[in-house]
């Protein structure tokens, strides 16, 4: 503390006051240097004054407590408002001196620590050395303590009486609250800094408490917001981000000055166009989308030059077009992403975020070319910023989209390769985990492999516990269970799979009562139904897909609605219910002439009726639309026609065709074999055992080969 004293002639105070014998030199000595120290606040080198004034004043009155404590309220004072480092740290040694006098009060101490725990955050904030930040801590711990004591002064933390000297605060609310909204912040800037729940916890209850004795502090709104969005990300609950985006529109208020721009009014515009942002990231729900690119609109036109909001609208365009195959998104967000580079952008986010949307239009647009310029962008970009995780995902999606137009497995294995870099830096990265996701689920698709739809399987276990109100992570997990039921070959784990995926449907349903859940859910119900021959899951099926107005239904939906009234029929034998089957299933070839699966329930439809009644009618469309599905390559269709030889008792032809059909991988069952009565001709002469040994014989080789895959 160290520095010249102020040359101050003395002949001017001779006779004007006595000596004071606690000072030791006449008292307008003493009031003309604080007077000097209050006016202080205009002078340009403000801490070199503040310290030698500070200096002559303990030296003159003998390091007198009341001289102390206005000594460290201007210090404050100066120091927080003008941002000068120098200052606070000569006030943190005033501070010191002071909490070792007898004299001073409780109250006194408690403002000593108030005043300590504002001067090391903000010694924190203007140079970074975490040893004030770590104080900070330490301080706000001895003022609780101190509270405990003397809990009749929770409200009394401010440092208001140092400026006159009195041993008493005074309850001011005011002051109360910038003490716990600095505390607040640094709990916050913890918690960031760790990812400790425990300091968020902290922050939420200083800001609560801000809150609390100030309701109009638009800082302590926004601040208060930022940990509700924390507490929303970590726990994936969108009440958090709802209750967020009430606080800032509460600071936005609060702050609005129609006659002067303010620079904290544009940072909570911006933050709340983040929370509706993140609000449609912990849901994915369209009035979410349309809500977060209405409030972007709004903040764009008011706040054009700030290219993060571009980036922010662009980005969230790009996601919507992926998750919902929107070209007009993805263009629209292309579009914005533009702009964004005109206003400044960051480089490294906005390639990532470019080579990505023009990635996926290529998809769309089924134009290669797009990846390979995406791809030369990415390398361009990761030429200059080496090991950067945003140009790794961005990589990993063109990857990705070059493996869905192609189908290779080498672009598969790249993209995985990228988003598991990416997830290995940052475990939370819900975009990494989906976009992985969506490599091993469409390669495990296409591959009927069950080790990559595991993957696939276990991938959205992990998101749905990351994000538990994202009703498209419930969804997409049901429909991964389905299609790894589809792939394997164990009729144990096929049922277990499927009636699994169910409990995922109707979890998907209760967060929102989207129609296509209705499809999927519906689907896996019609599985079952099939597999264990159940009325009651034919029934679900049933209920599920009829619930979908009419002219919602897509072909899907229409085909699996005919399966399911197929299935019953046959299981009831009853020919009405087959017939309807019939209705749908003719309204619908002459759209897709070419659909395999149609045509193989058209030829089970007329097989049944054939069965029934024996006409000529039956029998030639029976062969006509399986001879067709077979020409399309379809192996159940053998079966089918098969069955088809066995009522006509043509029994070698009947069986060379079930047998054809298990060369080509189709499964059968004992329960079908025994209660299938189209086999009733086939099993007089063939036992199941004979089925079962060439099942065997193809089950061992596919086996072999998914082990040596794995």
């Amino acid at each position: 503390m160290g520095s010249s004293l102020p040359f101050i002639s003395s002949k001017n105070f001779h006779g004007e006051s006595d000596i004071i014998p606690e000072f030791g030199c006449p008292a307008a000595f003493i009031k003309f240097l604080i007077s000097e120290l209050v006016d202080l606040e205009g002078r340009s080198e403000i801490a070199e004054g503040y310290l030698s004034l500070s200096e002559s004043l303990l030296m003159l009155s003998r390091d007198h407590i009341v001289v102390l404590k206005i000594i460290i309220f201007y210090g404050m004072k100066y120091g927080v408002n003008k941002k000068n480092s120098r200052i606070l740290v000569d006030v943190l040694a005033y501070i010191d001196l002071l909490f070792k006098k007898l004299g001073i009060s409780s109250s006194d101490r408690l403002s000593l620590c108030s005043a300590k725990v504002c001067a090391n955050f903000e010694l924190f904030s203007l140079t970074g050395d975490t040893k004030f930040f770590d104080q900070v801590f330490k301080d706000f711990h001895v003022l609780e303590q101190l509270l405990k004591i003397h809990p009749h002064l929770h409200d009394r933390l401010g440092w208001e009486h140092f400026r006159r000297g009195e041993k008493h605060e005074e309850v001011s609310y005011l002051a109360t609250a910038y003490v716990y909204e600095i505390v607040g912040k640094s709990y916050l800037t913890l918690y960031c800094k760790s990812k400790e729940t425990g300091a968020l916890i902290r922050s939420s209850q200083c800001f609560s408490k801000v809150l609390s004795l100030v309701s109009n502090r638009a800082s302590a709104h926004a601040d208060y917001a930022e940990c509700l969005q924390f507490f929303g990300l970590d726990l994936g609950k969108s009440s958090y981000i709802e209750q967020a985006i009430d606080h800032l529109s509460k600071a936005i208020f609060l702050s609005f000055n129609r006659h002067m721009d303010s620079g904290a009014h544009e940072n909570y515009r911006y933050n709340y166009a983040l929370a509706v942002v993140r609000l449609f990231d912990l849901t994915y729900e369209k009035e979410h989308f349309y809500q977060a690119n209405r409030i972007l609109y709004q903040t764009v036109q008011a706040y054009p030059h700030i290219a993060e909001l571009w980036v922010l609208w662009g980005e969230l365009l790009i996601r919507s077009g992926w998750l919902n195959s929107s070209m007009k998104h993805i263009e629209m967000g292309l579009d914005k992403l533009a702009s964004a580079q005109k206003k400044g952008a960051d480089p490294i986010i906005l390639s990532s975020l470019l080579a990505n949307g023009i990635a996926v239009l290529g998809l769309y647009l089924d134009e290669p070319n797009l990846f390979k310029e995406s791809r030369t962008r990415l390398v361009a970009a990761m030429r200059a910023f080496p090991g950067n995780s945003h140009l790794i995902q961005a990589l990993g999606v063109v990857q990705l989209c070059s493996a869905l137009y192609f189908g290779d497995d080498a672009n598969f294995a790249a993209a995985a390769s990228c988003f598991k870099s990416c997830i290995e830096w940052d475990a939370e990265n819900i975009h990494g985990w989906q976009k992985l996701f969506d490599v091993y689920f469409a390669w495990g698709v296409r591959k009927k492999s069950e080790r990559l739809l595991h993957k696939a399987v276990d991938i959205m276990k992990r998101l749905c516990a990351l994000r538990p109100e994202v009703f498209l992570f419930w969804s997409d997990r049901g429909l991964a269970l389905k299609c790894l039921a589809e792939a394997t070959t164990d009729l144990v784990y096929k049922e277990i799979y499927l009636e699994e995926s169910l409990l995922y449907y109707r979890k998907a349903w209760d967060l929102t009562h989207r129609i296509e859940i209705l499809e999927l859910w519906g689907h896996s119900c019609y599985l079952l139904a099939y597999l264990q021959e159940s009325l009651e899951y034919y029934d679900q099926a049933y209920t599920l897909l009829f619930a979908i107005d009419e002219d919602k239904r897509s072909l899907r939906a229409k085909i699996i609605i005919a399966s399911t009234l197929l299935g019953k029929g046959k299981l009831l034998e009853d020919e009405s219910l087959v017939e309807q089957a019939l209705v749908i299933l003719n309204s619908l070839i002459d759209e897709c002439p070419d659909q395999e699966d149609l045509l193989l329930l058209l030829g089970e439809a007329w097989l049944f009726l054939f069965w029934k009644r024996r006409c000529l009618e039956s029998e030639e469309l029976v062969r006509l639309y399986l001879e067709r599905a077979i020409a399309l390559g379809c192996s159940e269709a053998y079966y089918t026609l098969g069955k088809f030889y066995a009522v006509k008792k043509e029994i070698g032809q009947a069986w060379a065709m079930v047998m054809r059909s298990v060369d080509f991988g189709f499964k059968i069952t004992e329960s079908r074999w025994l209660n299938d009565p189209c086999l009733a001709n086939l099993r007089a002469g063939h036992e199941f055992h004979e089925v079962v040994a060439n099942q065997r014989g193809k089950l061992w080789w596919a086996n072999k080969t998914e082990a040596k895959r794995n």
